[in-house]
Formats: structure tokens, sequence, C-alpha cells
């Protein structure tokens, strides 16, 4: 058998192979344990950042900068919140060296040097930090955390910095147009107003103030179990929230405070749950309340319970909070009548900083139809005075901003701006005459004179406000103002004016007859004679019953016994329903809510 051979050189070759691939092994092994490392340092870094940040900028408080840095809270608090987040023993410090527009502090941690760095400045429009000189006022700080780490395989140390931006953000909640401003509380209105969308409820004067006077936060919102959203997003992107839900949130946050007044509402509350015909409809939280990206350090800002409830019935309704298909209107010579009242919006609230917004509701009424009398006129023949009346009410929406808030006291700007109101009513009044004239009264003889004539008079009234901009409120707490002040936009009138007659024309006569022949069949007469018997006869009827007679007369007494009184009554409608709202004709009320929040943290990067 024939014997195998080994080739030359083969023996021990695996062995320098093993050799290399362990050395690079073992050296990338290396590498990834440092860069873990470095990679650890840098994320401890960011958080260290992130949190001083957060701490320092609640120094930031309306002062400057040189007035910052000259008090011993600014050194003291850089020491202690780096002392509280490291969460390390044997840690030594340096000492803080000051420099224009940065404190530097370094320590030994783990033998390790650690260095941080924060600056006072403010975010410009694109997001960027900009560093301040003394004498400004800065709102943001931007801390740098830096330290090194010596690597345990590779020669010498890897460095790892990380940076922090906050911002310190002033926050408050108010409302616009809200029906707690101006809601008549006596019985009746309450439940006219309410039970529409809440069914049949035990709703009174005295269980409504209770509802009107208490508040929840939203943080007590996210917190409420019935809801159990666990953060603001998931309070404002949750699909599935109900009425009911958003009615037994707030009953929890009042039962959670004791107190009998926050019990009785909380209780309350729980019984509209089970009667409210609307408690099983999802609302969007986002339609209810408006927040600015600043709207979590408004979390402590506290929310009306009847503006949140009233805002979700709103939505949940769909189309207007309250409906009043049929008003009434029984008045003398108005036939054929049809109104209706709605609020077209929902009362609106909003929290957060500068630049949040709230806007009011609508209120609209409409009304309609017929005028008319008819009169015998004593010579002989009628004259009918009728005409189709219509009348509507459109109260615009208004705009409420947020500029700056400040604390200690409490400077709380909001501006406003109104859109168009219009108010309109018109009537055109037709007159019609036939048989006018001596001797058409008296039965089975031809009057020796008679006419037919027609007229048409409109009767009007308008108001209109056009838009109104940068109308400035300012609530000053506790100098001048207290969060139960509630402010109101100018206004030159609230109210849609009597009705005015246009100036009337003289009333034409289209038909004269003789001895009941039409005058241009009498031939004899000749066209000189008939325009003449004509224009005799047209100043007779306008003198007898024209303007300043009998049809002038009547018609002034429509507008005094139908018109105007139709006028009056929607004024009424319309006063209680845009108090119902807050909200003025040609202007808005506006609240602030208890109670600004002032150096609120948010980090921006």
């Amino acid at each position: 058998m024939a014997r195998l051979r080994r080739k030359r050189g083969e023996d021990g070759a695996v062995v320098p192979m093993v050799a290399i691939f362990l050395t690079l092994l073992i050296t990338m092994s290396a590498f990834a344990v440092d860069l873990g490392m470095q990679r650890v340092a840098r994320r401890d870094m960011q958080a260290l950042a992130d949190v001083i940040a957060l701490d320092m900028v609640r120094q930031l408080d309306g002062r400057s900068h040189a007035v910052i840095k000259a008090a011993d809270g600014w050194q003291s608090g850089l020491r202690s919140s780096m002392y509280n987040n490291l969460r390390s023993t044997g840690v030594q410090y340096a000492d803080i060296s000051s420099q224009q527009h940065q404190e530097k502090l370094t320590a030994t941690v783990a033998g390790e040097p650690l260095q941080v760095v924060v600056e006072m400045g403010y975010l410009d429009a694109s997001g960027g930090f900009t560093s301040v000189p003394y004498p400004t006022v800065p709102t943001a700080v931007r801390v740098t955390a830096s330290t090194s780490v010596d690597f345990s395989f590779a020669p010498g140390s890897g460095g790892a910095s990380r940076t922090a931006v906050a911002e310190t953000r002033s926050n408050t909640c108010f409302s616009v147009g809200s029906f707690l401003l101006g809601l008549d509380t006596s019985a009746g209105t309450l439940t006219s107003l309410l039970n529409p969308i809440l069914g049949d409820t035990s709703l009174t004067a005295v269980s409504y103030r209770g509802l009107a006077n208490a508040d929840v936060s939203l943080l007590e919102l996210i917190e409420a179990p019935s809801l159990d959203v666990g953060t603001l997003d998931g309070l404002l992107s949750a699909g599935d929230i109900t009425v009911g839900d958003l009615m037994l949130a707030s009953a929890e946050a009042l039962q959670n405070r004791g107190d009998s007044d926050s019990l009785a509402a909380a209780t309350l509350l729980n019984q509209l749950v089970s009667t409210t015909v609307v408690g099983n409809v999802v609302v969007d939280i986002a339609d209810i309340i408006d927040l600015t990206t600043a709207g979590d350090g408004a979390l402590d800002a506290d929310l009306n319970v009847l503006d949140l409830i009233g805002g979700a019935l709103t939505v949940a309704n769909g189309s207007n909070f309250v409906g009043v298909p049929a008003l009434n209107l029984s008045l003398p010579n108005l036939a054929n009548a049809t109104s209706s009242v709605s609020i077209i919006e929902a009362p609106h609230l909003a929290c957060g900083g500068a630049g949040a917004e709230a806007s009011t509701a609508q209120v609209q009424v409409n009304a309609s139809g017929t005028v008319g009398r008819t009169l015998a006129i004593p010579l002989g023949g009628t004259v009918t005075i009728g005409g189709p009346l219509s009348l509507s009410a459109m109260l615009g929406s208004a705009t409420a901003t947020l500029g700056d808030v400040s604390c200690d006291p409490n400077i709380i700007p909001i501006t406003t701006d109104t859109a168009l109101s219009s108010l309109n009513q018109s009537l055109s009044l037709g007159v019609t005459g036939n048989d006018i004239g001596i001797g058409s009264n008296v039965a089975g003889v031809p009057g020796l004179l008679t006419v037919d004539i027609s007229y048409t008079q409109m009767v009007s009234a308008t108001l209109g406000k056009a838009a109104v901009t940068g109308q400035d409120l300012v609530w000053d707490i506790p100098t001048t103002d207290t969060y139960d002040t509630v402010k109101q936009t100018t206004s030159t009138s609230s109210a849609l004016p009597a009705a005015t007659l246009y100036a009337p024309g003289s009333l034409s006569i289209t038909d004269l007859r003789i001895g009941g022949v039409p005058i241009g069949s009498i031939p004899l007469l000749g066209s000189i004679v008939q325009n003449l018997v004509i224009n005799s006869a047209t100043t007779l009827v306008n003198t007898l019953i024209g303007s300043t007679g009998l049809v002038g007369t009547t018609v002034s007494a429509l507008v005094s016994t139908t018109v105007n009184p139709l006028i009056t009554s929607l004024n009424g409608v319309v006063g209680q329903l845009a108090g119902a709202l807050g909200l003025d004709i040609a202007g808005a009320d506006v609240a602030v809510r208890p109670t600004a929040v002032c150096n609120a943290p948010v980090l921006r990067g």
C-alpha cells in the first residue's frame, strides 16, 4: 500500500495564525472597553449638565446678570447642585473662578478631573444660545460638563464633554369668552343654558356657583386614575377620553383636597356623569385647552372646572353649545315669525407662556316674519301696508394672546384682537291701495274719482364693528388687581340700535279711474288733461294718505309697536347669551387663572 506523504512546511502553521487573531481580538476588546468607558462618561456628563442647567435656571428671576452673580445664592446654588447630583463620595471642590459670562467649578471625582461651566444668556429667534453682558437680564443658562477618562489598555486618556441649555419660562392659564364670567346665576337661566346637553340634571344656581369656584390643575388631571395618561403629551394625544372621563377626573382631583366645597363640587360632577346625554362622547383635550411649547411649565396652573367641563360639552355637542330653536315673538302685526339663537363656538382656555392664545365664542341670533296691516280709507277703499322683516345678529370672535409673565408682583399682559361683529335688521314695506277715492265706499256705485296706488318704504337698523387689533390688558397682582378681576376690551356699542326709516318717496298712482272708467280710456280728455288730473290726484293722495298722512303714521306705528319691540327682545337674548359667554358685541371679556408660575425650567438643548 502506498504511504501518504505530508507536504513540507505545514507543521505548526495554525499557531502563528491563532496568535495574530488573538492579538487583534485583545486589541479590539481593549479599544471597546476604553471607548465604552468614554461613552459612559459622556452619558454621565450629559445627565449632569441637564440637571445642573435645570437647577441654575431657577435662579433667573428677572434680575440682571450682575445682580445674580453678586448674590450668594448663585455660587452656593452651583456648589449644591453639583454636589447633590454627583452622588459620589470623596469629592474635592476647587474654588469657583468667575469670568465675564460664566461661572466655572472644578472638582475631582474618583481621581478624575471634572469641570462644570455655567453661562447666563438668552435664546434667539432660531433657538441659539447667546451670552449676555452684566447689565442684561438673562432668561437662559448653558451648562457644559467636561471630564476625562484614563484608558485601561491604550496609553493616555479620552475626553468627554456635553452641553445642556435650559430656559426659564413664566406660565399661566387664562380664558376668553368664558361663560363663568358673566352668566346670570338666577334659577332657570342656568338650566336653560346647560340642560340642552347635560340632560335632565339637578344643576341649580347654588351648585353652579360651586363648580364656578372650583379649580383643578393639569397635573391633577394627568394623575387622575380615570384618565390614566401619565404625561402631558399622553393627555393631549389620548384618543379615548370621554366627557364622562373628564368629569370623573375633575371629581377625583377635588375629592383629594378634602375640603367641604371641593367635596360638594365632586359630588355634583359624579351625578352629572350618570345623567348627561353626552357622557360617552369622546373629546379631544387639545380642542378644549391650547398649550404652547412651554405648556409643561403650566402644569401647576389652575383650570376652572366649569370652563373645562363646559368646553368638553361644547365639543361633544358638535355644532353649538346652546341652541334655542324658537323664541317667543308674540308681537302685534307680526305673522309667520321664526327665530333661532345659538352659541356657535366653545368657550376656550389656554395655558402656557408668551404666545399662548385663546379665542372667544360666537353668538348668532336670527329672526324673520311678515309685518302687515290693512286700513280702511274714510273716503273709500283700503290700503295694505306690509312686507318681509328679517333681523340677524352675529357676535364675532376675539383672540387673546399672552405676553411675558413676571412675578412679585405678578404682571400678566394679554393682547386682544377683536374680529368683525355685525347686527342687521331690515324691513321692506310695500304700500298698496285699491279703489281709493270719492264714493267708492257706496255699494253698487262707482267712485267719482278712484285710484290704485303703489309704494315701497325701507325700515332698517344696522351696526357694524370693524376689527380692532392690539388692545392691551394688563393684570398687576396684587398691586391693583386680583385673580378675580375680569377685564374687557373697549366697545363703542353693545346693542342693536332702534330701527330708523329711510327718507320716503311719494306714492305712485298705478291706476286712476273716473266713474269707474280708467282715465286712459277717455280720449275726449286728451293727454294734457289726463296728465293734469293724474298730477293733481297724486298730490292729493300724498297729502291725505302719503308719508306725512295715513301711510306715514301707520308705518311709524308699525316700527314702534312691532319692529323696535322685536329688536329690544333680541337685544335681551343677545345680551343674556353674550353675558353667559363673558362676551361683548364689539369686544371680549378676559380672565386669568390662579396662579402665575414663574421660573418654570424647560430644557432646550
